[in-house]
């Protein structure tokens, strides 16, 4: 499945805070940050969760209408996809099935996601969960790693996973996934991170687990939070946490 590419459709929300004041939160009753994180470490939905809500919650905030991006089929330091071997086991078709996930293309990074605008951070989050889809799917973390910081306690989980996933023999077939509501916070007076709060809508989805086995994954539906600073030219993620 060739991915499409995303799409902006309204003004980004922007919501000016004098001096943001961060809180901690504990983790809501969604059943998953995002869904094939889980899926592709075996953890319980509170695991990821919780290591996402140790995050600061945003400040309140305001707006005017928001970004909606659409992306179909995909989105330290694990610099390249895992060298994995399918399970015996696999059907004709399944082994079909994981050379097409294997063989498919990085995505394209949007040219407005190197400008440190509010349109290039919006753009920066969607790029990046185009390289979350296409870790799952290739087991290729190299440009999701480049753009995580450090202490991006989401990424390096989704990093982990992704490569688990791979080196065990598995994968995820390409999904369509929809960023809505999307909401730029700016920095603080001297802080350098700003702040996005979207929503992130994973479709219907199949993965292959280790055993070789088909995992099906109903539609999930998340409110993130996410904060990035601007810094050798492209945006780097901070954090992702469950609003």
């Amino acid at each position: 499945m060739t991915p499409a590419p995303a799409s902006s459709h309204s003004p980004i929300r922007t919501t000016g805070v004098a001096e943001p004041r961060w809180r901690r939160r504990r983790p809501s009753d969604v059943r998953r940050c995002i869904a094939l994180v889980l899926l592709a470490c075996g953890a319980l939905a509170s695991g990821l969760l919780a290591a996402c809500a140790k995050t600061p919650a945003p400040p309140e905030t305001g707006g005017t209408p928001p970004t909606h991006l659409t992306t179909t089929t995909a989105p330290t330091t694990t610099t390249a996809a895992p060298t994995t071997s399918a399970p015996a086991s696999l059907s004709p078709e399944l082994q079909a099935q994981r050379a097409t996930a294997l063989a498919a293309p990085k995505p394209v990074k949007p040219t407005e996601a190197t400008e440190n605008t509010q349109q290039g951070a919006a753009s920066s989050v969607a790029y990046f969960f185009t390289l979350y889809r296409h870790a799952f799917v290739t087991g290729d973390t190299t440009d999701l790693a480049a753009m995580s910081e450090e202490g991006c306690v989401f990424c390096r989980s989704t990093i982990d996973d992704a490569t688990k996933l791979h080196k065990d023999g598995g994968w995820a077939n390409p999904w369509t996934q929809k960023i809505t509501n999307i909401e730029y916070i700016t920095p603080g007076k001297g802080k350098e991170y700003c702040g996005i709060r979207l929503t992130v809508i994973l479709e219907e989805s199949t993965m292959i687990n280790r055993r070789g086995e088909l995992v099906e994954n109903e539609t999930e539906e998340s409110e993130l939070f996410m904060i990035l600073r601007h810094y050798d030219g492209i945006w780097h993620i901070g954090e992702v946490s469950v609003k």
